[in-house]
Formats: structure tokens, C-alpha cells, sequence
């Protein structure tokens, strides 16, 4: 509720007139300001009191929904980072098949080359043992 700003014209012009003013612009004065302050509009307290309640209302009502904009991000961040955890545990455990083939590879190379190196070692022992044997026989 609202409430026009009212003041006591009278002494307000004998105030001026005190003042030293002539009483013909005194009163002019004193009618002027009481024109322009009727039309103006003053709040009371309970208007304060209900804007406040108001205004306090609404700033919950944005808190709450703030709060609730940042658990929709978080949730939203905490997705995207799974689905980076997902694709990095998917992208090592290619790798990781990759490398277990190549070594898996490596050590059948190496068992063949073993397999070979017993086999020329075994045929020089025995070209060996023959030269040998012919030469002392």
C-alpha cells in the first residue's frame, strides 16, 4: 500500500517567510511543493515487508534452480568423463591385444630360430665328429 506525500502548507510558507521570502513567493512555494508531492507516492512499511518476502522468494526460487542447472552439469561431466574412461580402457586394452600378438609372434620366431640353431648345431656336431673320425681312424 502506498501513501501521497502530504505536508503542512502553511507552515511550511510561514517557515519561508521566516526565512526571509516574500509572502506571495512563500505560498507559491509552499502550493507548488504540495502539488508536485500529492502526485507523488511514498511505500509504508508492510509494502517494504512484502516486496522483501518477495524478493527473498525469488532469489531462493533462482538458487534452487542454479543448484540444479550445476547437479545437471556435474551429472553431465561425470558422463562424458566415463565415456572417456570407457574409450581409453578400450583404446589399451587394443593396444595391449596388439602387443601380445607382436610378442606372441616374436617368441615363435625365436623358439624357430632356436629349433634351427639346435638343428645346425647338431648337424656341424656331427660333420665334426665324421672329419674327426676320418682323420683318426
Amino acid at each position: 500500500m502506498t501513501m501521497p506525500i502530504r505536508i503542512d502548507k502553511l507552515k511550511y510558507a510561514q517557515l519561508l517567510k521566516e526565512g526571509g521570502l516574500p509572502a506571495e513567493q512563500a505560498e507559491l512555494h509552499a502550493e507548488s511543493l504540495s502539488a508536485i508531492l500529492d502526485e507523488c507516492d511514498v511505500a509504508v512499511e508492510s509494502d517494504l515487508v512484502i516486496q522483501r518476502s518477495e524478493l527473498l522468494a525469488r532469489m531462493d526460487l533462482l538458487k534452487q534452480e542454479i543448484f540444479g542447472q550445476m547437479d545437471l552439469l556435474k551429472q553431465d561431466m561425470l558422463n562424458q568423463m566415463n565415456l572417456i574412461r570407457q574409450e581409453m580402457l578400450s583404446k589399451i586394452h587394443e593396444v595391449e591385444l596388439a602387443l601380445s600378438i607382436r610378442i606372441d609372434a616374436l617368441q615363435r620366431r625365436m623358439a624357430g630360430m632356436e629349433t634351427r640353431f639346435y638343428l645346425l648345431f647338431g648337424i656341424q656336431f656331427v660333420v665334426d665328429a665324421v672329419i674327426l673320425f676320418k682323420l683318426y681312424a
